[in-house]
């Protein structure tokens, strides 16, 4: 009976679970019953109960009641034996104490999955990666002009109120770091250099998730090839790397960092941090600079659209596509579905 119940309420649970998590958590679709495990642990209850009801009946059956009525204790228990069911005793409860603590740890990570909030609006967002062909862009400046006027062209489609670029988008991309050097610790060696994400974005990335600048200015459109190299830096990387002084104006320079490599960095502003899934996990220090001045020949597409967003994939993939047929482009998903 307590195995069933047990059952039932944990299906109820997770799909309680399924109906109150954040919007956006990914694979929460995929929290469910395993059926074999399931079985086993109703299999397990079975055996438990049998064991515990028969084996006293079995007991009682090969000894003689007769000794023991009258008796006001219990003769024919040796001293092994009082202490093997006061051991018994001593581990069940360690077991009930163990299994308590599970649960509240249990509660507590749940509690903090409801309460996450990723600090950006996931709802209508529809993501699409691009790939262009360097046969058909033979340099930088021609890709950085061709994802500027993409940008431009999917903001004219009815029911889009915003368009961005980036490397990754949040939580879900891929994830490029490397050693940096910084304003301020120049005296570090090699070995104990901080480590920080980059990623390349549009001017309106952070527009288009509904993030605004808390420091400093945005990237635009002046941050373009030939104009001084210039990043965004999230809260956490100020913080870490300046912690008594004001970021802004400070330079950063990657090791490696892609077409960055070797370049300082201007920090103009400062971003919000974006929390992890993970309850209790901290932020990563992050450095954003623009596409329009270090372009890629791959970019993802984050289209902030109105209800339904997930449905009009189609017309954004094909007004890319009406742009240049050569671009390699992904299914059109919406954040959540990724």
């Amino acid at each position: 009976l307590s195995g069933g119940l047990g059952t039932l309420l944990g299906l109820g649970g997770s799909r309680m679970f399924g109906a109150m998590a954040p919007s956006g958590m990914p694979r929460v679709e995929n929290v469910g019953f395993d059926g074999s495990v399931i079985g086993f642990t109703l299999l397990l209850a079975f055996v438990s109960v049998a064991l515990v009801g028969l084996l006293p009946t079995f007991r009682l059956q090969a000894e003689d009641l007769t000794q023991h009525l009258g008796c006001g204790q219990r003769s024919g228990e040796g001293l092994g034996l009082v202490r093997f069911r006061r051991f018994l005793v001593a581990g069940e409860m360690a077991l009930s104490v163990i299994l308590l603590f599970g649960a509240l740890l249990l509660a507590r990570t749940f509690g903090g999955y409801l309460a996450w909030d990723p600090g950006f609006d996931q709802e209508n967002l529809l993501v699409v990666s691009a790939l262009a062909s360097t046969g058909t862009y033979s340099d930088r400046a021609q890709i950085m002009d061709f994802w500027s006027r993409a940008e431009t062209e999917l903001q004219s489609i009815p029911g889009v109120s915003s368009v961005g670029t980036a490397s990754s988008v949040p939580l879900r991309g891929g994830r490029e770091f490397d050693k940096c050097r910084f304003q301020g610790g120049e005296d570090l060696r090699e070995d104990q250099l901080p480590i920080a994400r980059w990623f390349d974005v549009g001017p309106t990335y952070f527009e288009t998730l509904g993030l605004f600048v808390l420091m400093g200015r945005g990237l635009d459109e002046r941050d373009g090839p030939g104009s001084p190299a210039v990043a965004l830096v999230n809260q956490t990387l100020a913080r870490t790397f300046w912690p008594a002084g004001d970021p802004l104006g400070k330079w950063i320079e990657f090791l490696g960092g892609g077409a960055v490599g070797g370049q300082r960095l201007r920090v103009i502003g400062v971003v919000p941090d974006i929390q992890p899934i993970t309850p209790g996990e901290r932020p990563e220090p992050e450095v954003y600079w623009s596409n329009r001045q270090f372009g890629r020949w791959g970019t993802m597409f984050l289209v902030r659209m109105g209800p339904g967003a997930g449905q009009a994939g189609p017309s954004v993939t094909d007004r890319l596509k009406s742009l240049d047929p050569t671009l390699s482009l992904g299914s059109a998903r919406t954040l959540d579905d990724l």
